[in-house]
């Protein structure tokens, strides 16, 4: 079939060509262009039928001249045409731009963005946008007036509804406005319920770091005599009372059908209900906007979760009171995340109730829009612009047993939040604060004296200070002093200078306390922020602790914002490092761009600059545009007269990192040196040169800046004849090895008028030149080293050396999103590796996005983490620990698990869709009691496979073992014991350990990890790849029935060989071991796994896929 077709349509094309031959006998010679791959076919097309018209070739007799000049997409889209229509010219031409999608749309897209190009004169740009018109006219198929009047009135409303309904209205393509509106009105009913959508009037809100103020570049234009102008909109014609863009905001804010005075949905419970956990358990959270302590049913907290001495009385709806204990848990839900004081009470409805002392008083919901409030707003709208956001009505119904009315009583300066809710000026305050003090433990911090006692004297860190308490008569003796009075223990303090005596009492704070304190006094808005010496002043004055000096330091150190914000002023900045001296003249150049500049009536708008770093000898070249195959061309235009560089520095420019640069340096065999981000002092050479060419092009092209290209050869001359203050001697004297003759030089020989020497013949004068060049060389590198040697001593006073560790988190000082001269400090971000002395290797992320860079020391800051505290049921003294404080960054990506090895599931936990019959359920269930070994969460061994690695440097890793709590080393005994016992591990005298760490789990337990990421670092990693997960995704979504099954420890189920367990190592504070199977955390693990069960699946892919120890069948 296919073959019939295309004799068919090669039988046309040769009646077409003979067509066209005895056309051209009785036409006179017409000369059509052939179609090119880079022609608009737009512009070629309106060529061509221009070409037809002027010399009167008849419309049916188009499509025989178009076909043998048409290429590519054009030529395939007449290929696709019926044999019929080969000799029809527009239906060609609809074939053709529809290939090219040129559609009406496309062409009113183009028409409505046609902006004047800079090399189009006013008239071609006029000529061009009547064309485009044209086209969208012709595509529209617009014929008369009326139909052009339809097309406008449709764009227009197309261009003012939502983003949803104009594409759905695009999609079903009205021919007529009517239409439109009639499927419009169909949408908003099917979707919304006849809801009216009006689209109102808003600025653009300012992006960050960009001035409010800067872009509002307005000028306003007054109306001429007798016309009449809105003050609202600005428009003529119509007063404000009238503007119907006003109004179209009034009753979108306030709409006509919304005001009540009583609302109430008995079932609008779903708007606050949501799942969580409670210490890992499920549960079903009801958010109480009304409730200022948050329930938790009695069933959900273990008796270890309560706290001591500590009870809550609640006030339900009718006044009774209910005395609760208070309980602390870890709490997981949408509104919160970690540990929470809560009441517990059996009588709780709901399984909890979450209160504002856990979410704020916040709610995001709309509230109730009164008679009397939209009569005020309709009132003062015209005077206060409409600054508030739409309103609507919505009950906050929180049961399902009790009605809420909505009270209309408010004052008349009672506003509308942002969210929609009402809120009188008290809240507006309330909320404010609020906001102000978010993060801070109220509930913490609120404890009676008793509680604060107790807390004092179970504190083990406060032993040294309660051996050191004195009676109260003798507190006025000392200056300073501790004691207790009505059971507190205080600190007496007196200042030394005598004419600022004061004398302070504080209250010796517990260690519970001490980071909502420090919170308190440095973090909120009413803190400041300020350094850690007011900030230990303003807690001095009411608190003291053993130790307040260093944790106020460090606290305000770590601080984020504090860290991101300060000013790189403090920041010392690192020894200068010289640049190697070059001692062959453009054996290494400089290179860069100055522009733009403005276009010269040669069309230059920038300036190639190249310097010699031997010679100092610079090159200006002027070119029209900073491509990089420009950049290329001129490059080797200045090499072929001085000669092909070893090496070639740069910034990273996209025209200077450009494959084809980088294809140019690789073909020339040019080393190309690239300097580092936002560090130009690389190329300091070519900077300084930049400046003094910008300064001589300003004083010399000021009154003529369109023929600044005819004065670069007499400026760079200029540059050239005058000594270089690093050399002691001129670039030009350098390079060509005399003094050049200029300006001065001829007033001199002028005034002297002295006899010329005798002239020196051609090997005298080769030689006497060669000793000068290397007596000059090596006289202008001595100058040069004792110039570095200066500069490094004036530029060290001030610096210190700074080193980075691989891994170590960094803030990094980057340019802001809306200008690249002002800069910030963002992160933290790793540093993955050291490239030389000064430069580290970041991994950057943006959003989702990451990239690696080479940035210079200056540009890196340390960041410092603050200290992580959490609360449970270990001992005070590990409460401060944090391993990222030891591990650094990423340690939950490459630490190993060790899990518990006791069984604890059978076959019977296997989870059986209720979708099968019983009959299917009780054959499956004798499959899975046959195989009923199989199914454990005990792990098993392989004997198909040894997982085994290589490493890129056999050197080995030895690391110390990290410090562990002394009330931790028991269970981390049991582990080690437990591993032992199963065969997991084995003692080891390995040259090789990597250190373990010991992390804290949600449910007051603890997880023995591994730190294998120094091993990782010189592994050679595994190419064996992992299965796509879309793509398993795509073959199993046609089954009817999907069994997946899950592998217990898969990797502990992989031994490993000899080399490999000698590697994998660990260090404990109770000796050394190695492991016997595949460790969790090694590189090479996900590769070696997903090999070995890909080789067990072989020959079962149609019905079985494996995504590392996930397994499923279809």
């Amino acid at each position: 079939m296919e073959q019939a077709l295309q004799i068919q349509r090669e039988e046309a094309e040769a009646k077409i060509l003979l067509l066209q031959e005895k056309h051209n006998e009785e036409v006179p010679k017409i000369k059509v262009p052939f179609m090119k791959a880079s022609d608009d076919i737009d512009v070629y097309l309106s060529t061509f039928e221009y070409i037809m018209h002027s010399n009167g070739v008849k419309r049916e007799n188009w499509a025989s001249w178009l076909a043998p000049e048409l290429s590519g997409k054009a030529r395939e889209a007449y290929s696709a045409l019926p044999l019929e229509s080969l000799k029809d010219y527009d239906a060609i031409k609809r074939s053709i731009l529809a290939r090219f999608k040129l559609n009406s749309e496309a062409y009113r897209q183009k028409f409505r963005n046609a902006t004047k190009r800079v090399e189009e004169n006013y008239v071609e740009w006029g000529v061009r946008v009547k064309h485009l018109l044209d086209r969208w006219s012709d595509t529209a198929k617009v014929t008369t007036l009326e139909e052009f009047k339809e097309v406008i009135a449709i764009e227009q409303v197309l261009g003012l509804v939502p983003k949803e309904l104009g594409i759905w209205l695009r999609e079903k393509q009205p021919q007529t406005l009517t239409q439109l509106t009639v499927l419009a009105d169909e949408y908003a009913l099917a979707r919304t319920g006849g809801k009216e959508w009006v689209k109102s009037p808003s600025k653009p809100f300012p992006k960050k770091g960009e001035d409010k103020r800067g872009d509002q570049k307005k000028v306003n234009v007054p109306p001429s005599k007798g016309e009449i102008m809105c003050n609202y909109c600005k428009e003529i014609g119509h007063v404000i009372k009238d503007c119907p863009k006003l109004a179209a905001k009034r009753k979108a804010q306030a709409n006509a059908q919304l005001p009540s005075t009583n609302v109430c949905q008995k079932n609008a419970d779903h708007y606050f209900i949501s799942e969580g956990l409670v210490n890992g358990q499920k549960i079903t959270i009801l958010r109480d906007t009304g409730c200022n302590q948050s329930v938790l049913q009695s069933k959900f907290v273990e008796p270890k979760y309560l706290l001591p001495h500590k009870s809550v009385n609640l006030y339900d709806a009718f006044g009774k009171v209910t005395k609760c204990d208070i309980a602390r848990v870890y709490l997981e839900c949408e509104y919160k995340q970690g540990w929470v004081e809560v009441a517990v009470s059996d009588q709780l409805y709901r399984e909890m109730l979450l209160g504002n002392d856990v979410c704020g008083v916040e709610v995001k919901d709309v509230s109730v829009v009164t008679r009397s409030q939209l009569k005020q707003l309709e009132n003062s709208e015209a005077k206060e612009m409409l600054d508030r956001e739409e309103s609507g009505v919505r009950s906050k119904g929180l049961s399902e047993d009790f009605d809420f009315g909505v009270q209309t009583g408010l004052d008349i300066n009672d506003s509308v939040n942002e969210d929609g809710n009402i809120s009188t000026r008290e809240q507006d305050v309330s909320h404010h604060l609020d906001d102000n003090m978010t993060n801070v433990s109220w509930d913490t911090l609120k404890i009676s004296k008793e509680e604060l006692s107790e807390e004092q004297k179970n504190d083990v860190s406060l032993n040294a200070i309660k051996d050191r308490v004195v009676p109260d008569s003798e507190v006025d003796i000392y200056r300073v002093c501790f004691f207790w009075k009505d059971n507190i223990l205080r600190r007496k303090w007196e200042s030394k200078a005598p004419q600022y005596k004061k004398t302070y009492v504080q209250v010796v704070v517990p260690q519970k306390y001490r980071s909502e304190l420090l919170h308190l006094a440095h973090d909120i808005p009413l803190s400041g922020h300020l350094g850690s010496t007011k900030t230990r002043d303003r807690l001095l004055q009411h608190f003291y602790w053993p130790g307040i000096f260093k944790a106020v330091t460090e606290y305000c150190k770590s601080c984020p914002r504090c860290q991101k914000t300060a000013d790189k002023k403090g920041l010392r900045k690192a020894p200068l490092v010289p640049l190697p001296i070059i001692d062959t003249p453009f054996k290494r150049v400089g290179i860069d761009l100055i522009g733009p500049l403005p276009r010269t009536k040669s069309g230059n708008k920038y300036a190639l600059v190249i310097v010699d770093y031997a010679t100092r000898y610079p090159e200006v070249v002027p070119i029209k545009n900073m491509e990089a195959e420009t950049i290329a061309q001129e490059l080797i235009t200045v090499f072929t007269r001085v000669g092909l560089p070893d090496e070639i520095l740069s910034d990273q420019g996209t025209n200077f990192t450009s494959k084809l640069f980088k294809q140019v340096c690789h073909l020339l065999r040019i080393n190309h040196l690239k300097s580092t981000p936002y560090h130009p002092q690389t190329n300091g050479l070519v900077e300084r040169f930049n400046g003094t060419l910008k300064t001589m092009l300003r004083a010399y092209a000021d009154e003529e800046p369109e023929n600044w290209d005819k004065y670069i050869p007499y400026l760079l001359f200029a540059y050239r004849e005058v000594p270089q203050a690093s050399t002691g001697f001129s670039p030009f004297e350098l390079l060509y090895g005399r003094v050049p003759r200029g300006p001065l030089s001829i007033v001199h020989d002028t005034w002297l008028a002295e006899d010329k020497e005798e002239g020196q013949n051609v090997i005298e004068y080769v030689l006497n030149l060669r000793q000068n060049l290397g007596r000059l060389l090596k006289m202008a590198q001595s100058s040069i080293s004792e110039s570095q040697e200066i500069q490094k001593t004036w530029y060290d006073r001030n610096a210190s050396e700074r080193v980075y560790e691989v891994g170590q988190k960094v803030l990094v000082l980057l340019p802001t999103d809306t200008n690249k001269l002002l800069a910030e400090w963002n992160g933290p971000f790793h540093i993955t590796k050291k490239v030389s002395e000064v430069d580290y290797e970041v991994k950057v992320r943006k959003g989702s996005r990451s990239r690696k860079v080479v940035l210079h020391v200056n540009m890196l800051k340390p960041w410092v983490e603050r200290e992580v505290y959490f609360c449970g049921m270990l001992e005070p003294e590990i409460e401060t620990y944090s391993p990222q404080q030891e591990l650094g960054p990423e340690i939950d990506k490459e630490y190993i698990e060790v899990p518990q090895f006791q069984q604890t599931q059978t076959w019977q936990d296997v989870k059986i869709s209720d979708n099968i019959s019983e009959e299917q359920r009780e054959q499956l269930n004798s499959v899975l009691a046959k195989f009923e070994k199989v199914f454990s969460d005990v792990p098993g061994k392989t004997d198909v496979v040894e997982h085994n690695f290589l490493l890129t440097d056999e050197t080995p890793i030895k690391q110390k073992p990290y410090r562990l709590p002394h009330t931790l080393k028991h269970a981390v005994q049991e582990e080690i014991n437990q591993l032992l016992e199963m065969g997991i591990i084995e003692p080891s005298t390995s040259p090789w350990a990597s250190p373990i760490v010991i992390v804290p789990k949600k449910d007051n337990k603890i997880r023995m990890c591994t730190d294998y990421r120094k091993l990782n670092q010189v592994i050679v990693p595994n190419a064996y790849p992992i299965p796509r997960i879309d793509d398993m995704v795509d073959d199993i979504g046609q089954a009817s029935f999907v069994s997946t099954l899950d592998l217990t420890k898969g990797y502990y189920q992989i031994p490993l060989s000899a080399s490999a367990k000698e590697r994998s190592a660990f260090i404990t504070p109770f000796g050394l071991f190695q492991y016997c199977s595949l460790p969790f955390g090694l590189k090479t693990a996900p590769g070696s796994f997903q090999s070995l069960v890909d080789k067990l699946l072989q020959g079962m892919n149609q019905f079985a896929r494996a995504y590392i120890d996930d397994y499923c069948h279809i």
